[in-house]
């Protein structure tokens, strides 16, 4: 009897997972939703350590009952075509993580919203349908810090008509490229006064004759945008011309290559790279429309490089003045990369650094790696802030070119170059984790944690910050945390486009809690959901 007491102590206790997927507003189920479930106990492929659920698919109530679950970490996901998470318009595949901890039936509700679709034509101003166009959709609100906005590609077909199906929610910019055979048929010169009379290489969509404001088109979830009139109409163009000059021999830079893009903010590519002039250095872009660009200049480089960027204003009226640029030397950043120690035996990956450039649109540049040496070779002069990707347990401490601290501020890269780049590692790591409760005591699912680096004493400044979200029990968790002083909040609402570790001093300081993080320890607290600042 004493071991059929104990086999009955050791079966653990089973528990139930119940998923509901439900449409806002009229709060509908929605059926046929993928449910994915697996017991997140490790990453990579399925195993008996993360056991993958066989996947369920919602009924007419839109729920998906998984049974017999052992306590343990599980990662949901929940997509379905058509549809996007209600709380993040950026993402099609809803992912959450969960806690079972005993065998107490778990319910979760995910709310998904309906995408929507623009049919529409694109006519020249004499009534004709404009074919074969290149039509690009770029979503401007809302918008994420840090994060590339989604943008969909589509052309006109042989009647000028486009159609752009699945279109998340939001307000979205339309680029129309006319073709150069329209541009080149309708082109004319005013013999009196030399100006030029076409359709510019880019138009935006406005319902208005000032083609340079861009007027998005919203579309609201289920939004059916059909028949949409776009007339696209011939305006004075311009031309921007210039010559590269190389600021190390004086001679003209004919190896180079140059871009042209937007430069009001949104930063949309006008004209791709293209060759400059072998033997003379000059280049030249045709049917502008008035507006701010930004030239993109490139140096040969056996990898990816990022551009030196000139911004070049076309005013209405007078155009743009001939250009005469002295390109500075690109300069290569060597740096080390020291850990602890002897290292941790777990320690089975070696940190990998990249740089990021300060003008937007650009990707990372990779180091090449040498053991605990790196470079990072052709960057033009500019600012850079430095990224470092670790292994799970491990952060980065510290980072420095001499006595200044790079590893939040960043840098500027003159044409003098740096001096080495040094990068500390540590594979102590401190972790926060916790739940968030409402006014009654109850865990709030989905809301946003918001938490960031205090450094400087008594002159406090935030580091960069961090942003991450409760699961269904109002859980939360941030690892890899260097150890330090930190201020956190709960909020229920994502934070606007541009929001950073200023404006969180600035709104949440009153409200947020200060917290002290401490090596290979994991502080857990509760924190209440607090209210948005009025502005």
């Amino acid at each position: 009897m004493r071991w059929l007491l104990f086999l009955l102590a050791a079966v653990p206790a089973f528990g139930q997972l119940t998923v509901k997927v439900i449409e806002p507003g009229p709060e509908a189920p929605i059926e046929a939703v993928r449910v994915e479930l697996r017991l997140a106990a490790g990453l990579g492929p399925a195993s008996r350590f993360n056991r993958q659920y066989p996947d369920c698919i919602t009924g007419p109530m839109g729920e998906c009952v998984f049974d017999n679950l052992v306590p343990g970490s599980y990662a949901i996901r929940v997509s379905r075509a058509g549809f996007i998470d209600a709380e993040d318009l950026q993402t099609r595949v809803v992912a959450l993580s969960l806690l079972m901890q005993s065998s107490k039936p778990v319910s979760v509700e995910v709310r998904l919203v309906r995408t929507g679709m623009i049919h529409g034509t694109v006519f020249s101003e004499d009534g004709k349908p404009v074919v074969l166009a290149p039509v690009r959709l770029r979503l401007m609100e809302p918008s994420e810090p840090g994060r590339r906005p989604p943008s969909i590609l589509l052309r006109t077909n042989e009647t000028g008509v486009f159609l752009a199906e699945d279109v998340p929610p939001g307000k979205w910019g339309m680029w129309i490229i006319t073709p150069d055979r329209l541009r080149g048929s309708t082109q004319v010169v005013d013999p009196a006064s030399g100006e030029t009379i076409g359709y510019p290489v880019m138009v935006y969509h406005t319902g208005i004759e000032e083609e340079h404001w861009v007027e998005p088109v919203e579309v609201w979830p289920g939004a059916q945008l059909r028949n949409r009139v776009i007339v696209i109409r011939k305006m004075r163009t311009y031309r921007i011309r210039g010559q590269l000059i190389d600021s190390g021999t004086g001679e003209p830079l004919g190896n180079a290559r140059v871009a042209l893009r937007t430069g009001d903010g949104v930063r949309e590519e006008v004209y791709s790279q293209r060759t400059v002039h072998p033997q003379r250095g000059t280049f030249g872009f045709s049917f502008l429309a008035p507006g701010d660009y930004e030239l993109l200049v490139y140096r040969p480089s056996p990898g990816p490089s990022a551009p030196w960027i000139v911004p070049v204003n076309v005013e209405r009226g007078r155009g743009a003045r001939e250009l005469s640029l002295t390109v500075p030397q690109w300069s290569d950043v060597i740096g080390w990369v020291s850990g602890p120690s002897p290292p941790p035996w777990w320690i089975r990956s070696e940190p990998r650094v990249s740089l990021i450039p300060e003008s937007a649109e650009e990707d990372p540049l990779p180091a090449i790696h040498d053991r605990h040496r790196f470079i990072v070779r052709s960057l033009p002069p500019g600012r850079y802030t430095l990224n470092v990707m670790t292994q799970e347990g491990c952060y980065t401490a510290d980072a420095s070119i001499g006595d200044l601290g790079v590893l939040e501020d960043g840098f500027t890269l003159t044409e003098a170059g740096v001096a080495e780049l040094r990068v500390d590692v540590g594979c102590q790591a401190a972790s926060l984790k916790g739940e968030v409760l409402d006014s009654q005591d109850r865990p709030v699912s989905r809301a946003h944690i918001l938490l960031a680096r205090e450094f400087g004493f008594p002159a406090r400044r935030l580091g960069k910050l961090q942003i991450h979200r409760t699961g269904a029990e109002g859980e939360f968790f941030f690892g890899n945390l260097a150890p330090g002083e930190y201020w956190v909040i709960a909020v229920k609402d994502k934070p606007k486009s541009g929001f950073d570790a200023r404006t969180f001093w600035r709104d949440y300081r009153q409200q947020a809690r200060r917290l002290s993080l401490y090596p290979n320890a994991s502080l857990p607290i509760v924190l209440p959901l607090r209210e948005q600042p009025a502005n």
